[in-house]
This record gives C-alpha cells, structure tokens and sequence, in this order.
C-alpha cells in the first residue's frame, strides 16, 4: 500500500474517516474547510497510486466530500 494512502487512513485533523468495502470517504471538520479543500487537492493529484479518489465541489471552489476507491497497482 502506497505510503501516502496510509496515512490518509489514519485520519487527521481537518477530515472525518468512514470506511466502505471499496475505500474510504472523508469530509471536512466543521471550521476545517479550506484545509480540507487543500487535502482534497492532493489526493486528486495522487490518485492512480493504489486508489482512485473523486471530489464532490461544495458550491464555493472548494470539496464537502472525497470518496477513495483503492486499487491493485498495475505494473
């Protein structure tokens, strides 16, 4: 599993976790939005290494929801 998706199932500060069959989803923590925005930036550009994630758009530039499909890695 790629190092950065592992941390991203660890949980953190500007996120809440909840875990699927497929992945994991994420929403910002209330006061937390632009962070979350920021986060939901990188894991778009980091997907493809072993998960695929799709942002929902809050309506206002930023992200109120990010679903990540994990993956095999194909060589």
């Amino acid at each position: 599993m790629a190092p950065f998706l592992t941390k991203l199932k660890v949980g953190g500060p500007a996120y809440r976790l909840e875990r699927d069959p497929q992945g994991f989803s994420m929403t910002p923590v209330r006061g937390q939005e632009d962070r979350f925005t920021e986060l939901a930036r990188e894991v778009m550009s980091r997907s493809g290494d072993g998960f695929i994630a799709f942002a929902r758009p809050d309506g206002q530039a930023g992200y109120d929801l990010v679903q990540v499909i994990e993956h095999e890695k194909v060589a």
